[in-house]
């Protein structure tokens, strides 16, 4: 379940835009079908179940355990977190929030993941907002 469907479809939107991928005329295409090979669809099975994911498929995920998952569990399906996309995206509307300062907790599960630490610093300069670093982040996180 979606906490906000439409947020969450907005996203799509913006991820299909800059992958430039077709939107399905039929809506966002199952996981399990191979035609979302060709397509960008959501994937609402959460990483504690069986994916059920074609070989080859790759991932855009939110969640920290979910990126653990597929990168050490999953034979042939790769992942990329949203927020590694969004950072190097050259069309994604990033609000202005004016200097604000903001903590970052980095997830314990992505705690080796320079790649995602380096993204959400990114986004966060992308939509001026100053990273205030705590003494235990990025690969010293708890």
């Amino acid at each position: 379940m979606l906490y906000k469907p439409r947020l969450a479809e907005k996203v799509l939107e913006a991820l299909r835009a800059e992958l430039d991928v077709p939107v399905p005329a039929d809506g966002p295409v199952p996981a399990g079908n191979s035609a979302a090979r060709r397509s960008v669809g959501f994937h609402l099975t959460c990483c504690h179940h069986p994916a059920n994911l074609d070989s080859g498929t790759r991932i855009v995920n939110t969640c920290a355990g979910c990126d653990r998952r597929y990168r050490e569990s999953e034979e042939d399906i790769s992942t990329i977190s949203l927020w590694e996309t969004l950072a190097d995206s050259k069309s994604f509307p990033f609000p202005d929030y004016r200097g604000a300062e903001m903590a970052v907790h980095d997830a314990c599960p992505t705690r080796t993941e320079t790649r995602v630490h380096d993204a959400i610093r990114k986004l966060l300069a992308r939509m001026n907002i100053k990273a205030v670093e705590p003494a235990r982040s990025r690969e010293r996180a708890v």
